[in-house]
């Protein structure tokens, strides 16, 4: 069994940090979840929801049941037992079925959110939602009014992530500040309990997020959560869980806090338009996937190397956007490599990437396609593929 028990939080005005013991299964003894918010905090908060979402994956993938020496939401304990095992499990297949327990309590907690709030990590995703949730006509209950930055596993290692997260926590609070909007980080030894390969960051980063998101439920009613692909992409792969959010995060939602996917009638290419009219967005957009190492020694704010970089910066050049982020992205290098990065996209389209099929899509629709170098319908054979490979153009410096 996978016991989580001594769950301390200290509080100040700003600040909550809670601290757990961890027995069973080879995991670390100690999980840490330390926020910061720029509001006064309510009263600690008994409920330990942001526990069990955290700890599901890991206690699945070892076969154990966890059980947690605290309160959790009656819908969320109902869900986690039920559908959304069932749901991870199709997901994963080396997933089992295992019990969760935890001490009964209320429907209600006694602290009740009052922010809209969504992930800021300056990508697309995020300023397509900031975009579109601060519209004039959007309804009351879904305007946004909070940006948060969470390090459970995206800035890398735990022991490594320390520069970046400080980075990333002092550009949401600048971010938040300048547009008046509240803001909130959050730092934790979570990457440490998701050390398999098949429970990667990219798999599994919705768990991480929603598990952080409720721990900062007393400030939230509502948690806008990007989406990573849109509807049609629903079900088409297993690589990752952001394939099956528009399924699961429903069933993360608590009586407290509801947890809409923001985004997903949006194609790619869509979001990176909605984008491109944003101004806010023209001198802060970060869509970099490189190493810790590399993003902090970056001139600029992208690498403009990394696959998200060169599909981000094709995006916008066919839209003819790109020279309004000059700012944050190397125009030179993407210019210099424009028939390399093409050809890079041709191919993961050929193979049937979402993402990549969305920009050759784009491609074709407008004046670029003419740079499109391989034919509309051929079918990838390994012959092929092969022959396609070898024209590659290397990208140069």
């Amino acid at each position: 069994m996978i016991s989580v028990s001594n769950i301390q939080t200290r509080q100040s005005e700003n600040r909550r940090v809670t601290r757990c013991n961890i027995s069973g299964a080879g995991l670390p003894e100690q999980l840490v979840f330390d926020g910061t918010t720029n509001r006064i905090l309510p009263a600690s908060p008994t409920r330990q929801d942001w526990i069990a979402v955290a700890l599901i994956y890991p206690a699945m993938l070892r076969g154990q049941p966890l059980h947690i020496d605290g309160p959790v939401s009656p819908t969320l304990l109902f869900n986690l037992n039920n559908d959304i095992q069932a749901l991870l499990q199709y997901f994963n297949p080396e997933l089992s079925k295992v019990t969760v327990t935890a001490h009964p309590t209320s429907l209600k907690s006694a602290a009740q959110g009052t922010d809209t709030g969504t992930g800021f990590s300056a990508g697309v995703d995020s300023f397509a939602t900031l975009a579109t949730f601060t519209e004039p006509n959007t309804p009351p209950f879904y305007r946004l009014s909070s940006l948060s930055t969470f390090n459970v596993g995206a800035m890398g290692s735990v022991s490594a992530s320390a520069p970046l997260y400080h980075r990333y926590s002092q550009r949401v609070r600048n971010f938040a500040s300048q547009h008046q909007l509240n803001w909130n980080t959050l730092d934790s030894n979570l990457a440490d309990f998701y050390f398999e390969a098949s429970a990667n960051f990219v798999r599994t980063s919705c768990l991480r997020n929603a598990a952080a998101a409720l721990f900062f439920q007393d400030l939230h009613k509502c948690y806008l959560y990007s989406s990573s692909y849109p509807y049609p992409d629903t079900n088409k792969s297993h690589d990752e869980l952001g394939y099956l959010e528009s399924v699961l995060l429903p069933l993360l939602s608590t009586e407290n806090i509801t947890f809409p996917l923001a985004g997903a009638g949006l194609k790619r290419t869509e979001k990176i338009s909605k984008v491109a009219q944003f101004r806010p967005a023209h001198k802060a957009l970060d869509v970099c996937v490189a190493p810790a190492r590399t993003r902090m020694s970056s001139v600029q704010i992208n690498c403009s190397r990394c696959r998200k970089c060169t599909r981000t910066m094709l995006n916008l050049d066919i839209l003819g956007n790109l020279s309004a982020f000059s700012d944050v992205f190397d125009i030179a290098f993407f210019h210099r490599n424009r028939s390399a990065i093409i050809k890079e996209y041709e191919i993961g389209a050929l193979k049937g990437w979402p993402l990549d099929l969305d920009v050759i899509e784009l491609m074709r629709r407008t004046e670029y396609e003419g740079r499109l170098t391989i034919p509309a319908q051929l079918e990838l054979t390994a012959h092929k593929a092969k022959t396609i490979l070898r024209r590659v153009i290397p990208l140069t410096a």
